[in-house]
């Protein structure tokens, strides 16, 4: 992966990882100089690339039940919404950067447009989205893990995981951990196999047949009960939900023209695994789609396919963990040290370091201990932190560096989703923590 983000506290630029989120884990940092391609040197096929890691992430897991959650009438038209409203934002950001020499990152942005407190409030809800990915990954890695391992909760296995993946949280030096960025594009992917595998692999006609097949599909519903259908907002956001890491794509790129067939391309892959998954799934279970996908695949076709499917969806999370924690670890390492503390650390500096790291990891996991819900914390994300993000912020940010010089239509179109987007993120919001989510 090769793009540049900048850590928002202190405006020292830091390379960074995508998600997931839309694994969502929307920065994946890199240390620079380890690993990093340098700015304007990314091909455009290393972008493409960069942009796909971005946007395929854990939030496919939930897509069928955003889609149960609606059902077809509501489902599919905010699902084509989200995809042709996030591809436009995410090319006003690209023009955003052309408003000074200089500008690379989203903070760039924030702060080219409303200053330092643009780059500030970008800052807090960079942090908080990164920690709510951190939580939402101990719930997918306890979740996983309870059904692969009878006899423990998943509460007592994410404790467990966590303990696992302390040690890598101790050190700053992420290159290793890098590699794995490719797990969440390769779960992703086999999770859209394993669907179609079973969907027409399986024996619809067998006596104990319940359900699971795509050439019987099982009953569904054009229009989902009224309380849960507000919960698909952000379920079916946090797909698209990779703008963070945008700008720092096309600041990387050698020809930044090419930055939106650049998007075009990463999101018409990004629509298909997502839709096939969406649609294939809602199909095969109905009404009884569960609010992570594969916990449908393992009870349906037990066996070694599904087993693989959801070990690779657990350790792709505890992977990625210490690489989420390191741009919000980071900042704050950078009100308490100097940088020639940094530079040269000693042996009490990396202790103090670490226990930075472990602190708010284990923030994350008293968080996903005390709210264990997959599709809660998933349409949370999306309604809150990626809709902002994603949506609000460029169309405003746009609005004003280029307000002055805009057709009346422009503004009319990014005024009115700046509008929708701060009404979905507040009904969004809401209903993540009051409408059923199971």
């Amino acid at each position: 992966m090769d793009t540049v983000m900048q850590s928002p506290a202190s405006g020292a630029r830091h390379p960074n990882e995508s998600s997931a989120y839309g694994e969502y884990s929307p920065m994946i940092a890199k240390v620079e100089g380890e690993f990093s391609v340098a700015q304007g040197t990314s091909s455009f096929n290393e972008a493409v690339f960069n942009a796909i890691n971005v946007l395929l992430g854990v939030g496919v897991l939930s897509s069928p039940f955003a889609l149960r959650s609606s059902g077809w009438f509501i489902g599919l038209p905010l699902f084509i919404f989200f995809v042709l409203a996030t591809n436009h934002t995410g090319k006003l950001l690209g023009k955003c950067l052309d408003y000074q020499e200089g500008m690379a990152t989203y903070p760039d942005i924030g702060e080219a447009a409303f200053g330092t407190k643009g780059r500030v409030l970008i800052s807090i809800i960079f942090f908080g989205e990164l920690f709510t990915v951190c939580a939402m990954f101990d719930i997918l890695i306890g979740d996983a893990l309870a059904a692969l391992i009878p006899g423990y909760t998943a509460q007592q296995l994410m404790i467990i995981a966590f303990l696992v993946i302390m040690p890598t949280l101790w050190t700053t030096h992420l290159s290793m951990l890098s590699w794995f960025s490719l797990l969440g594009i390769m779960s992703s992917l086999f999770c859209l196999y394993a669907i179609m595998f079973i969907g027409f692999a399986i024996d619809y006609t067998a006596p104990d047949y319940i359900m699971g097949s795509l050439i019987q599909p099982q009953p569904t519903e054009l229009l989902a009960d009224a309380d849960r259908i507000p919960l698909a907002i952000g379920l079916t956001m946090v797909a698209f939900g990779g703008h963070s890491v945008f700008p720092s794509i096309c600041s990387s790129m050698k020809n930044r023209e090419d930055y939106p067939a650049v998007l075009n391309i990463a999101y018409c892959v990004t629509v298909l695994v997502y839709g096939a998954i969406e649609i294939g799934g809602y199909l095969m279970f109905g009404t009884s789609t569960t609010k992570e996908i594969t916990l449908n695949l393992i009870d349906v076709y037990p066996g070694s396919l599904t087993t693989l499917v959801i070990w690779m969806i657990a350790f792709n999370p505890m992977s990625k963990i210490p690489i989420t924690i390191h741009p919000v670890a980071l900042s704050i390492e950078e009100l308490l040290f100097t940088p020639e503390q940094m530079r040269h650390e000693t042996g009490r500096i990396k202790f103090y370091r670490a226990l930075v790291r472990m602190t708010i990891g284990a923030a994350a996991l008293l968080c996903a201990l005390f709210i264990p819900h997959f599709a809660r914390l998933t349409s949370f994300l999306g309604a809150f932190f990626a809709m902002f993000v994603s949506v609000c912020f460029p169309c405003v940010c746009y609005l004003k560096l280029y307000g002055h010089s805009l057709s009346l239509g422009a503004k009319v179109l990014n005024t009115s989703l700046a509008v929708i987007s701060v009404v979905f993120t507040i009904i969004g919001t809401i209903s993540s923590f009051v409408s059923p989510a199971e």
